[in-house]
């Protein structure tokens, strides 16, 4: 059994109770809250158009629980239809040259370590597509992105042409995004590693 995380205060109620909610990960009932906040923004990384629009943004809860059998954390009190997942959501950090670099020596790592070169790779929560173009620079074989933020235009022609293979973006949402509508580099990919 994992360590339940400690408790810290740090603007929001802390708690330890227990409650009866399966873990989304495991399905045991073993979910112990350790931090409340209220009338948080449902969003953090949506671009607004206006000052009216960020003050009047819906707000949840946040309810963070640990699962004592598997170590999953979660909000219990998340509501999907609250948040907002769309090509207006702004979470890359593709501008900055230090993160690059990073970003640019894992995919190298990876295809060296996980022996990559010219295999699958699926990278599900892909982003605007940065990380996908870097693995097909390294040398993975085809790469597949799911995100329904991708935005195609962010990656530019040359950067998914240096990656040695013709490269498509395509967005689509968790609910209803085919195969077809995932980012597709043709030649390399991945977070989450699933190769063949």
């Amino acid at each position: 059994m994992p360590d339940s995380p400690t408790t810290l205060a740090a603007g929001g109620a802390t708690a330890n109770r227990p409650i009866d909610q399966p873990c989304p990960a495991c399905g045991e009932t073993s979910l112990t809250i350790f931090f409340e906040e209220g009338n948080v923004p449902t969003n953090s990384c949506l671009l607004l158009e206006d000052p009216n629009e960020a003050s009047d943004f819906p707000r949840g809860e946040l309810k963070i629980a640990f699962c004592d059998s598997c170590g999953f954390v979660t909000n219990t009190a998340f509501t999907p239809g609250q948040a907002e997942y769309s090509q207006r959501y702004e979470e890359t950090q593709g501008f900055s040259p230090r993160f690059m670099a990073f970003a640019t020596e894992l995919a190298e790592q990876w295809v060296r370590d996980y022996d990559l070169a010219d295999k699958t790779v699926l990278e599900i929560g892909c982003g605007k597509g940065e990380f996908l173009v870097e693995m097909a620079k390294a040398g993975a074989g085809h790469c597949i992105g799911i995100d329904p933020g991708v935005s195609v235009g962010r990656t530019t022609s040359s950067d998914r042409r240096s990656s040695g293979s013709p490269t498509s973006m395509t967005s689509g949402t968790h609910t209803s995004m085919p195969m077809s509508s995932c980012v597709d580099t043709h030649s390399n990919t991945s977070r989450t590693l699933l190769t063949s």
